[in-house]
């Protein structure tokens, strides 16, 4: 008769066979070397449950100790590409716009896109002289206390000529901020920061289109856009902003839309934006362009970190993004034990909530520290 672990055994093992078909099955632009692994490693895995189901059953008895070693080689060998396979179907088409973007490619594409934006007010003192960006903010909550107003605050930054930036979540906590300061006070002086438009990335533009032939294009061949701009009598040059082109290198993180061409990044204006939701490509050029959101994000690939380059990197020593050792990511030894350095640093930080999982390179998109960082990218961007 079959113990509890027998069965438990191999129903683990069926349910695995049945996540990796469902997952192939559903993910057709795999790569064909990947594929065949997958399918080799599953006709494996179905002559085990095949041969050895009787014990489910409790026909007979079989030692299961060779099964289970055979079953720990399998997925650990092909761990790689149940990643790989997880990846892929987070790209499968959904029905919104702002519900694709999100590919796991770390420069080009961010997370979904939040239903509500931080709402903030830069502060600076009129005199800047003997000031500091800690005395603002400490003169800024005098002033708040003293109005009884309830004002809910998220977040404050300190800026350059010691002034803060106070983020909030609603506009009628930015407005009670405004009044508290501009009319209560004549040393200090609140503004809005200058509205963040969305981004989007265009793939793969042939090099013989510049920035005049793109702007005609798009509104040329694509009916929606010409319609939006006629209705409402207004100029393209009011809703889209060519800003620069780039060209793709075939590397891990642009390697799945090709490596020709030029990628040109557009400004859109929210209305303009919301109207491109529906869409999954443009037309132009008698081609049709894949495009997506384009998230602004700086990465260090010396230290790894976010919110610089390499060029201007303060840390003392370097980081790996594979393993997070003290060496470059380019000497890294590859030992396959990954290893996220960004994620570690939050795990040792004193202001830890909660301790996050650090078994991925700094280059996953799933990484809880990356979706962090695009999340508060998110929350500056103009949607509405």
């Amino acid at each position: 008769m079959a113990s509890s672990k027998d069965a438990t055994l191999f129903s683990s093992a069926e349910n695995l066979f049945k996540s990796i078909k469902n997952s192939l099955d559903n993910c057709g632009n795999i790569k064909t070397t990947e594929k065949n692994n997958i399918v080799k490693c599953l006709a494996d895995l179905k002559t085990i449950i095949d041969r050895e189901n009787v014990l489910i059953t409790g026909q007979k008895s079989v030692d299961v100790s060779g099964i289970e070693t055979k079953l720990d080689s399998i997925v650990k060998v092909n761990k790689h590409l149940m990643t790989e396979i997880d990846g892929i179907k987070s790209t499968i088409s959904t029905k919104t716009f702002s519900s694709a973007v999100y590919s796991g490619q770390q420069l080009l594409f961010g997370p979904k896109i939040p239903e509500t934006s931080l709402k903030s007010v830069i502060v600076k003192p009129l005199n800047e002289e003997n000031s500091t960006s800690k005395g603002t903010e400490s003169a800024i909550k005098t002033l708040i206390s003293k109005t009884n107003e309830k004002i809910c605050v998220k977040n404050v930054k300190y800026i350059s000529n010691a002034g803060i930036i106070i983020d909030c979540t609603s506009d009628e906590d930015q407005k009670k901020i405004f009044d508290a300061i501009n009319k209560s006070t004549n040393l200090y002086q609140a503004q809005k920061p200058k509205e963040k438009w969305p981004k989007i990335a265009i793939f793969n533009v042939s090099t013989d289109i510049d920035e005049t032939n793109i702007i005609e294009g798009i509104v040329d061949n694509n009916s929606e856009i010409k319609s939006f701009l006629e209705d409402n009598n207004e100029d393209i040059d009011h809703h889209l902003k060519c800003k620069f082109k780039f060209r793709r290198n075939a590397n891990q993180l642009t390697q799945s839309f090709g490596s020709k061409g030029n990628t040109w990044v557009l400004e859109v204006s929210p209305k303009l934006f919301k109207i491109m939701s529906s869409k999954r490509s443009i037309l132009m050029a008698w081609r049709s362009y894949r495009f997506s959101e384009y998230i602004d994000l700086r990465r260090c690939f010396r230290c790894c970190a976010y919110g610089h380059i390499a060029a201007n990197c303060k840390a003392t020593n370097s980081a790996c993004g594979l393993c997070a050792g003290h060496h470059e990511t380019k000497d890294c030894p590859k030992t396959n034990q990954n290893k996220c350095v960004n994620c570690l640093k939050h795990n040792h930080s004193k202001h830890a909530k909660r301790q996050l999982d650090i078994n991925h390179t700094a280059f996953s998109h799933n990484c809880e520290s990356l979706k962090r960082i695009q999340n508060i990218i998110h929350s500056k961007i103009s949607y509405e």
